[in-house]
């Protein structure tokens, strides 16, 4: 059995506690993941607009045109820029091919000539639309003041690290990722701030009170995070952990920055016990495959797994 994921990140780890089948499925290259939806693509548009507004000034750029819908289409794009006929670019984008490829392609090429043009014009920016930069401008506006907060924040750390992405070693041995917003580390006081970006359609009230009633799952974000972050620095029970947070509406663009001083302990466990069990199924399926393959037994039958399949 072939195993098609390498490693474990925080929404793979929430599939695992919704649906069990569908992580194995998707583990094993059963099934596809989700593509990125537009509402996730304009909150990282949000997150560079807020955490980079000089990557994001020179990385964005308006265009009111059709996009690549899918990564075939965008594959398909970059060939063309690439200097590959139609054609060429078709078939190097995608696996099922129609008998008629040349019909395809020129018709594919139609439809993304513009964008392809555009995309040629602004050097390889990333695409937003005038809507997009409208909501984004209305919120950096709506409260400057707090966004001047934040930003200050950002800029005072002289020992952090802003969008970062860490690969460590849970204690099973299995290998996990995380993305975290913002990291600033205190090393005299034995502290770590750990900044989150979170949007939501509810209100910060309302939000935040499904987070302590266990409405929602951002303390185990958090939490998947404190993890990530004390894996990877090797820091120990002395340290303490903060949680500045960046709370937008996405209705109402209202923004608020908030500080949560969580106890995350329980939190912890919970995730540690199911990167575990994820990791003792894994290997009883490996063995299983094995003795299969091989009709050697080699032992590892009462490797024991607590979760379920439904």
């Amino acid at each position: 059995m072939k195993n098609y994921n390498e490693f474990i990140d925080y929404n793979m780890l929430c599939t695992y506690q919704k649906d069990p089948t569908l992580f194995f499925d998707l583990w094993y290259g059963k099934s596809k993941p989700r593509p990125e939806s537009k509402a996730m693509k304009f909150e990282k548009m949000i997150h560079a607009a807020i955490f980079n507004p000089e990557w994001f000034k020179n990385e964005f750029s308006i265009a009111n045109i059709s996009t690549p819908k899918n990564a075939h289409m965008e594959k398909f794009c970059k060939a063309i820029i690439a200097g590959k006929t139609p054609t060429e670019a078709y078939l190097a984008s995608y696996k099922v091919l129609s008998k008629d490829s040349p019909a395809k392609a020129k018709e594919l090429y139609k439809k993304m000539k513009d964008y392809i043009c555009w995309y040629k014009r602004v050097g390889g920016k990333h695409p937003i639309s005038e809507d997009e930069m409208g909501k984004i401008r209305s919120i950096l506006d709506k409260d400057k003041a707090m966004i001047e907060s934040i930003q200050e924040y950002i800029h005072s750390m002289n020992n952090g690290w802003n969008e970062l992405e860490v690969r460590f070693y849970h204690d099973c041995g299995l290998e996990c990722r995380a993305k975290i917003d913002l990291i600033q580390m205190d090393n005299k006081e034995k502290k770590v701030g750990v900044a989150d970006l979170e949007i939501s359609p509810q209100s910060t009230e309302y939000f935040f009170y499904g987070m302590n009633e266990g409405r929602n799952n951002y303390l185990q974000k958090l939490a998947y995070q404190t993890v990530a972050v004390k894996e990877t620095f090797k820091l120990g029970t002395e340290w303490t952990f903060e949680y500045p947070t960046i709370y937008i509406n996405s209705k109402t663009l209202d923004i608020n920055f908030l500080w949560l001083e969580e106890t995350m302990e329980r939190h912890i466990r919970k995730i540690n016990k199911d990167i575990s069990d994820i990791n003792a199924e894994i290997e009883r399926r490996r063995h299983r495959s094995m003795v299969e393959r091989t009709g050697i037994n080699y032992g590892a039958e009462d490797i024991q797994w607590s979760g379920s399949l439904q």
